[in-house]
């Protein structure tokens, strides 16, 4: 009797599968007890999870229904910014049953304790209120740190190495589109901060223009997004970018594809501005340039174009680049705290400074 070196002895021409030590059938193994996955969530868990939700959804109405003229920036304001999108961020995680949910909720627990401190010392809440409140963070944070339930049920890593999403996703993919919204939310904002630097420039005599000192959504609101300029950003991606690329792959010669870029870029910009002004700005209510050099029916102007095609320009063959180059450094688990943040944070600005609340007077 012979013994082959996988566990097949063989004795008179009959083959017979003896096990072999050391090895396990792959094909049985042994399952102990439910999968992670299948586990539930628990009661104290599942009501944080709706009551972020719920959190989420009443502040954004809050926001809506109320005027901007009416907010004060105070400690409570910007605690209600910063926690809309710290309970965003804790919502998502529970849903994807991330480990770093604990984390985060631990995070929410401390700044909400933190708040009920300051609201001790201004008077603003009694001694027995405070209590109340401090035993409940107190308790909830010792139940996020030592409890077993939550490592049971938030038990996926954030992978930092691995699970990335391709360089500079096409098209077709999600994570395309998902990072294009993210752009938008955000140059909206910084558009306006732009914005803001060109009206500087018109009052130091460096550009010729006008600008209005007493508009309160570029010099008193900060945050107040402009979404004219996210959409600028997002036609950049998907009109200027592919151009920019089918330039340098078929013209070789040195500098012509960024000279030539630069002109299409400053033309389609400035087409969408005509557009966009005779459509939203036919009695020159937002802008008029009609006592600009080279206008054209008061809603475009050469200095802007040449402006545009800077801009433009910096963006598709500079700023966009690198910028996908850097996401594409973050993981999926990464993204899936980054994206909800900004999603959160705009739905916000969105509600407070571009929706008009109801008279009820």
């Amino acid at each position: 009797m012979t013994q082959t070196t996988d566990g097949l002895e063989v004795d008179g021409g009959q083959a017979q599968v003896v096990p072999v030590e050391g090895k396990a059938d792959e094909g049985h193994k042994p399952h102990h007890g439910k999968h992670k996955e299948h586990e539930k969530l628990g009661f104290v868990i599942r009501f944080l999870y709706v009551y972020y939700g719920l959190w989420l959804l009443f502040g954004l109405a809050y926001f809506a229904l109320t005027s901007r003229d009416v907010i004060v920036y105070d400690v409570n304001t910007i605690y209600m910014f910063i926690g809309m999108v710290i309970y965003g961020i804790c919502f998502w995680l529970i849903a994807k049953r991330l480990r770093f949910a604990r984390t985060a909720i631990v995070v929410a627990n401390v700044i909400d304790l933190s708040l009920q401190v300051l609201n001790l010392i201004s008077g603003e809440l009694s001694l027995v209120g405070f209590a109340v409140n401090a035993a409940i963070h107190i308790l909830l944070i010792a139940y996020f740190v030592r409890g077993e339930r939550p490592r049971k049920v938030l038990y996926r890593d954030l992978d930092a190495n691995t699970k990335r999403d391709v360089s500079m996703p096409r098209i077709n993919q999600l994570a395309f589109w998902r990072n294009l919204l993210m752009y938008y939310c955000v140059f909206a904002v910084v558009g306006h901060w732009m914005e803001a630097g060109f009206c500087m420039l018109i009052r130091w005599g460096v550009v010729a223009g006008s600008y209005d000192p007493s508009n309160t959504s570029l010099w008193r609101d900060w945050l107040y997004p402009f979404p004219p300029d996210g959409v600028g950003f997002v036609a950049c991606v998907l009109l200027l970018y592919p151009i920019k690329n089918w330039l340098q792959d078929h013209i070789h010669v040195r500098f012509a594809p960024l000279v030539i870029s630069f002109v299409i870029n400053g033309l389609v910009c400035v087409l969408i501005e005509l557009c966009f002004g005779l459509v939203v700005n036919p009695h020159f209510e937002l802008w008029n340039y009609s006592d600009m050099f080279c206008n054209f029916m008061g809603q475009i102007c050469l200095q802007n174009g040449i402006g545009f095609a800077m801009i433009s320009t910096l963006i598709t063959w500079v700023l966009y680049p690198f910028i996908e180059r850097q996401l594409d450094r973050v993981s999926k688990d990464g993204m899936a705290i980054l994206a909800p943040a900004v999603f959160v944070f705009y739905a916000v600005l969105q509600c407070l400074y571009l929706v008009n609340p109801p008279s009820l007077g």
